[in-house]
């Protein structure tokens, strides 16, 4: 990978994180992306995914609820021939229980994705962003961390703490030219939803329709831009005007 600013997205194979992964590629970046179980949708993109005929994707098999794989990724990281530039985190998945139905096992391994993985990652590539005087980090919320859901409460804390966590890493950062925002998507045409009547959430919003995983891939090569730097902080919430109060 030859470009000079690298992009780390978690969970970049598929549905959100393939977009996300695509709009940086075409902003110009060179991607590192992990993914879980999508074996094959990872080596079909990686393999897609080139400029001039040289890669400028690479796809790097890694189970964030474990902490020694997150730790190997962490390694992995630090030997690539070029810092990392840009940390999108993506990886997450729904886990919809009653509080008092959790299972606290079940919990912890979501939050270990969602959370505890973005601490840590984070914390070790943020010493050479604050070398570097710039770099740019971008955290996948939800509305959910904003206005509670029946059922949604590990999912939605877990956002929550992601969101707290990128304002602590700008304060304690934004001096050195490293910005920490989050994302927080309302309603979006992912797989996640196959089972919704997807009429019926379209009619919830303002805006009559769901969000497409390009427009939220959009946003976040914003944040990663020149032009979003005095962004810093901030939860940017996309989601055709539901916490607006209309949905």
């Amino acid at each position: 990978m030859t470009h000079s600013k690298v992009i780390l997205v978690t969970g970049g194979a598929r549905g959100i994180g393939e977009s996300i992964v695509r709009e940086c590629v075409r902003g110009g970046y060179s991607v590192v992306f992990t993914y879980n179980s999508s074996s094959e949708e990872a080596a079909a993109l990686q393999k897609e995914l080139k400029r001039g005929g040289e890669t400028v994707c690479e796809a790097i098999k890694c189970d964030l609820s474990v902490r020694d794989e997150c730790r190997a990724l962490i390694q992995q990281i630090k030997a690539l021939d070029k810092p990392i530039f840009g940390y999108v985190h993506n990886a997450g998945y729904l886990y919809d229980r009653l509080f008092v139905q959790m299972d606290v096992d079940d919990a912890k391994k979501l939050m270990d994705v969602m959370y505890w993985s973005f601490l840590e990652i984070s914390k070790s590539i943020i010493p050479a962003m604050r070398h570097a005087r710039s770099g740019r980090i971008v955290a996948l919320s939800s509305l959910a961390a904003k206005r509670s859901l029946v059922g949604n409460g590990v999912y939605s804390s877990a956002k929550a703490a992601v969101e707290s966590a990128c304002r602590t890493i700008t304060v304690e950062n934004a001096r050195r030219g490293i910005t920490a925002n989050s994302i927080a998507p309302g309603y979006i045409e992912t797989g996640i939803l196959k089972n919704e009547d997807i009429s019926n959430l379209a009619g919830s919003i303002p805006s009559k329709r769901l969000g497409t995983p390009m427009e939220v891939a959009a946003l976040v090569v914003f944040l990663l831009s020149e032009n979003a730097k005095y962004i810093n902080g901030s939860s940017l919430i996309l989601d055709g005007g539901m916490a607006a109060g209309g949905g």
